[in-house]
């Protein structure tokens, strides 16, 4: 078995990251927090 090591590469960026875990059926609640982050520097998952 040949064995590789894999650097981890870390991002520059500074923005702070948030997930928002939203049920399949809440078509609303994404939308809803993008509005409340929008005029932040925020990274916003889904």
């Amino acid at each position: 078995m040949n064995l590789k090591k894999i650097d981890p590469k870390f991002s520059k960026k500074t923005n702070p990251r948030i997930g928002l875990i939203a049920l399949a059926s809440d078509f609303i609640i994404e939308k809803d927090f993008a509005d409340v982050i929008k005029d932040k520097d925020i990274d916003f998952f889904c």
